[in-house]
C-alpha cells in the first residue's frame, strides 16, 4: 500500500492536500475573475469620469450659490460704506457751520453778516442763499468742494467745483468768496457744485446755531429731498433723490442736528422734531417752510432745509432736482 501511494503521488505527498492549491484557486477564479488590463483601465476611466462631472455640477452650484451671496453682501457693504462717508461729511460740514457761527457771535453762518452793508445800511440779506453760503465757507477753509459733493450723489449735473478761486478773497474790492460758485440744483444746464440742504438761514432761522438753542431736534444739514409741494407719488418718485439709496420707493437720507449728532432718516418727518403753530405741538416737515410768519417770528420753530438760489430777510427761494422723464 505504501508502494501505491508513492506510485500516485510520486512525491510521497497525499494526492488530496496536493490538490488544495488548485481548488483554491479554482474557487477564487470563480468568485473574482480575471481582470483583463483593458477591460481594468476602461472601467476605471469610466466610473473616474461619471464621478469628476458629477463633481463639477456640484461644485458649480455651490460656487454659483457663495458667488451669489459674496456679491449680494459686498454690494450692500459697498452701499453701507458709501452712505457713512455720506453722514461723515455731512458731520465735517455741520460741525464746520458751529465753528463758523461761533466766530460771528452766535448765529448761523450767512455772507450778509461777511460783506459789506446794502445802500440801506443794513444786512444785504439777498446774499443769503446756498451757493454764496458754501462758497464762504470754502473761502474760509472750514470745508472743500470734495467736500460738499455726495458720494451717494446721482446728478450728472453736480460736480465738485475744481476751479474754485481763492484768489477771489480781496476784502478791500469788497470780494469774500467766490462767486462762479452755483447751486442751481433745477438746472442742468447751469449745474450746482454741491450736493446738501441746510438750514433756510432766513429770518428766526438763521439763529438756530445761537449757544442757547443747540438742541438734538434741530437739523441743520443733510442729504437734499423732493420738492414737497408735489403730493403725487407717480411723480415725486421720479426725483433724483429716491435713487441716492435703496430701496428707490422712498427718500433715506443722513440728517445732523444742531448738537452735532447725525443720524440716517426714511421720513422726512423725523420723531424727534416738531413745531407749534399755536394749537399744540406737530409733526415737522424738515423739508417744508409749513410756517413762515411775514416778519420772520417764530419761524426757526419749524425746521426748513433747503438749496436757495435766492433769498429776502424772510424768504428763500428754494429748488429742487428736476424729475426724471
Amino acid at each position: 500500500m505504501a508502494a501505491q501511494h508513492n506510485l500516485i503521488s510520486g512525491t510521497g505527498v497525499s494526492p488530496v492536500r496536493n490538490l488544495r492549491p488548485h481548488i483554491k484557486q479554482t474557487q477564487n477564479h470563480r468568485t473574482n475573475p480575471p481582470t483583463y488590463p483593458v477591460l481594468h483601465y476602461m472601467r476605471q476611466q469610466t466610473q473616474a469620469r461619471g464621478m469628476t462631472q458629477i463633481e463639477i455640477i456640484v461644485v458649480l452650484i455651490v460656487l454659483i450659490i457663495i458667488v451669489a451671496l459674496v456679491l449680494v453682501k459686498v454690494s450692500q457693504l459697498r452701499r453701507d460704506m458709501i452712505s457713512l462717508k455720506d453722514g461723515s461729511q455731512i458731520q465735517q460740514i455741520s460741525q464746520s457751520m458751529v465753528v463758523f457761527s461761533r466766530e460771528l457771535n452766535g448765529p448761523f453762518p450767512v455772507p450778509s453778516l461777511i460783506a459789506p452793508p446794502s445802500a440801506s445800511g443794513e444786512e444785504d440779506y439777498t446774499l443769503n442763499h446756498s451757493a454764496n453760503l458754501y462758497s464762504l465757507m470754502t473761502m474760509r477753509h472750514y470745508v472743500n468742494v470734495e467736500l460738499l459733493v455726495s458720494p451717494i450723489e446721482v446728478s450728472d449735473h453736480v460736480l465738485v467745483d475744481k476751479d474754485y478761486d481763492h484768489g477771489k478773497y480781496e476784502p478791500f474790492n469788497s470780494s469774500y468768496w467766490d462767486d462762479s460758485f452755483v447751486m442751481h440744483i433745477e438746472d442742468p444746464k447751469i449745474g450746482a457744485n454741491g450736493s446738501y440742504a441746510h438750514v433756510a438761514a432766513v429770518g428766526d432761522r438763521r439763529d438756530v446755531l445761537h449757544s442757547s438753542k443747540i438742541s438734538d431736534s434741530i437739523p441743520i444739514l443733510g442729504t437734499r429731498a423732493y420738492d414737497q409741494t408735489i403730493l403725487d407719488p407717480s411723480q415725486y418718485l421720479r426725483s433724483p433723490v429716491f435713487r441716492f439709496t435703496k430701496p428707490y420707493d422712498k427718500w433715506v437720507g443722513n440728517i445732523a442736528f444742531a448738537d452735532g449728532h447725525v443720524t440716517t432718516l426714511e421720513t422726512v418727518f423725523p420723531q424727534q422734531t416738531t413745531f407749534d403753530p399755536g394749537s399744540g405741538a406737530v409733526p415737522d416737515n424738515i423739508f417744508a417752510a409749513e410756517f413762515d410768519h411775514p416778519n420772520g417770528k417764530q419761524a426757526a420753530a419749524d425746521a426748513f432745509l433747503c438749496i436757495s438760489i435766492a433769498a429776502t430777510k424772510y424768504t428763500v427761494n428754494d429748488v429742487y432736482d428736476p424729475l426724471d422723464e
